[in-house]
């Protein structure tokens, strides 16, 4: 069966605009994981000439849909505008948002945090709640030329913005399905130095290991 929804496709589907209500990553899981499993859409027909040919092109399909899913969620990611802008002290919000907010004063630099652009950060839940869904769960081998590229991108946008814990949801994505294929078996601080076979392997490696230490 279907995994539980994600905590971020859940709280994003309470948010409402007036009286409409705002789409939320919910409303598509059925349809990404149909897409990204159409390799297994023929399965309920009956083998016959006229499917033999389609039936033959649906994993280079998936495939391919697999490719532009993940590289469409590193554009969309690069094009959102997720900084935070610190709201002083006494200082009201907006009342056609949330005039009711406090600010308390405090030490903690991820205190009174607010998203410069709520619209941008709305949509990179949803993202976020999208991909916790479908990435773990669909093809998880299609994402073996990904693992570097997606970390890269990710550790980059982490360390330009700390405090979006998104970007860590992603990344331990990333962790998760590269331990599940195996990518870095063979691949280590040893391996790195002697016989460097697969050097993206071993950037990439190295760049897990750099980002844990800071």
């Amino acid at each position: 069966g279907a995994e539980p929804e994600s905590e971020d496709c859940r709280v994003s589907g309470d948010v409402r605009a007036g009286q409409r209500r705002v789409p939320a990553c919910k409303d598509y899981l059925d349809l990404f994981r149909n897409l990204l499993s159409c390799d297994q859409m023929m399965d309920s027909l009956l083998a016959d000439e006229a499917f033999l040919f389609v039936n033959s092109s649906l994993p280079s399909l998936n495939r391919l849909l697999y490719d532009e899913f993940v590289k469409s969620v590193l554009k969309i990611i690069e094009k959102l505008d997720l900084t935070l802008e610190k709201q002083s002290v006494g200082e009201r919000e907006d009342e056609s948002e949330a005039a009711d907010v406090w600010v308390i004063p405090t030490s903690d630099p991820a205190a009174n945090l607010h998203p410069a652009k709520p619209k941008d950060f709305s949509a990179f839940i949803n993202l976020v709640g999208l991909c916790r869904e479908i990435l773990p769960e669909k093809h998880v081998e299609f994402f073996e030329p990904w693992v570097y590229s997606f970390a890269y991108e990710l550790i980059l946008q982490s360390t330009r913005l700390p405090f979006i814990s998104g970007f860590y949801k992603l990344l331990s994505i990333a962790v998760r399905n590269a331990k599940k294929i195996k990518y870095f078996e063979g691949v280590g601080p040893k391996s790195q130095k002697q016989s460097p076979e697969d050097p993206e392997k071993s950037f990439c490696f190295a760049l897990f290991a750099k980002f844990g230490k800071e």
